[in-house]
């Protein structure tokens, strides 16, 4: 029998690649800060809360260290699915594992499992904002609801889609 060997530059991006290369953490953070501004920002203004400034320079820190803790939680999943359970199961690693962290385009079962695990992401950076981040603000509870689906929304890691063939050396 063969042995499949797992070599580094396989991963996922851009949070695998954070894994591989973590002097690619100091581009991804201010982006990512940046884009979480942006998205709770633009949320507030549509609901024209007028407390926006407070709120922004408040609670946005907390909102990008939760998105990163709900990435994290993803990331973690996936590398379970694909490498881990590999090796454990070796026929998932031929049925989606491969195709998970090389193009999760090439399987249908890859697909689908990148997709739910970017919807329980999303689900998550929802909850924690929820729960952790907008709770205790002068926001009603249906502004607070629909600043953390917008940041659920927006924010949930679609570039996990983007197959890692494209990036390998």
């Amino acid at each position: 029998m063969k042995k499949r060997s797992t070599k580094l530059y396989n991963v996922f991006f851009p949070v695998w690649l954070l894994f591989a290369h973590p002097a690619l953490i100091a581009a991804a953070l201010p982006i990512n800060f940046g884009i979480d501004l942006a998205v709770v920002f633009l949320a507030l203004k549509h609901l024209h809360a007028t407390e926006r400034t407070p709120l922004l320079k408040t609670k946005v820190w907390r909102t990008w260290l939760f998105g990163f803790a709900a990435d994290l939680v993803g990331a973690v999943l996936l590398f379970f699915l694909s490498v881990i359970l590999g090796d454990l199961v070796p026929g998932t690693y031929d049925l989606f594992g491969h195709a998970l962290y090389l193009n999760p385009f090439a399987s249908p079962l890859a697909l689908l499992i990148m997709l739910a695990v970017i919807a329980l992401v999303g689900w998550l950076i929802y909850l924690f904002n929820r729960k952790f981040v907008y709770r205790d603000t002068a926001l009603t509870d249906k502004e607070q609801k629909r600043v953390c689906l917008a940041l659920a929304i927006a924010t949930a890691p679609y570039l996990f889609l983007l197959p890692t063939a494209w990036f390998i050396i």
